[in-house]
């Protein structure tokens, strides 16, 4: 099974990996939450909720690098 980097640790030097079903999980939230908030406020995006998309495309941008990498 595939695992995907999920976070990095600086501190520590630690690498978290999930599987794929557990990456999606985690990318939800990062995701579903602005995009209600902007359903809700009309279009407004918030300076946290734009934090959040841009954590999510960082993350799959780093998931999709690493699976290419393998292939």
């Amino acid at each position: 099974m595939t695992k995907i980097r999920w976070n990095y640790n600086f501190k520590t030097n630690e690498i978290e990996y999930l599987s794929f079903e557990e990456f999606l999980k985690h990318l939800l939230p990062l995701v579903e939450e602005p995009i209600e908030a902007m359903e809700e406020f009309d279009g407004d995006l918030l300076m946290s909720d734009f934090q959040k998309l841009k954590q999510a495309l960082y993350k799959i941008q780093n998931a999709i690098r690493d699976l290419e990498k393998k292939c």
